[in-house]
């Protein structure tokens, strides 16, 4: 996917907490969607509640007095493979978590945090 050789010439990027998770375990939730699969049907799935199980592969506090999640289970790729949340909830990275929330789509906070999907206030239960 190219070099890291520019992140290393001069600059250095914020610090951001990551994990490599193992998804060979992980089961789709009942009733429930992959994270591709909510990318994939985003347009029928806007405003409407649904249920996901994946990975907590990066988790930051407290940001607009919100915890932003970012979670995988494996399916999709660059681009579809990695759905963010908000939530009063807590996690820790490489948690398996059951999500509950409203789909949202092309929402703009401002400040570089555009996100074609997302679920916001979402119910968080680490499993």
């Amino acid at each position: 996917m190219g070099s890291m050789a520019n992140d290393a010439a001069g600059h250095q990027k914020p610090a951001t907490t990551t994990v490599d998770v193992d998804f060979s375990r992980l089961t789709k939730a009942e009733n429930g969607y992959t994270v591709a699969e909510i990318f994939a049907q985003q347009a029928q799935l806007a405003t409407q509640e649904v249920t996901i199980r994946a990975k907590v592969v990066k988790f930051s506090p407290n940001i607009m007095k919100t915890n932003w999640i970012h979670l995988q289970d494996g399916s999709g790729v660059a681009g579809t493979n990695d759905l963010t949340i908000t939530t009063s909830g807590q996690a820790a990275l490489g948690d398996t978590v059951l999500v509950k929330g409203i789909i949202d789509l092309n929402q703009d906070f401002g400040y570089g945090y555009k996100y074609d999907v997302i679920i916001q206030d979402a119910q968080v239960v680490v499993e």
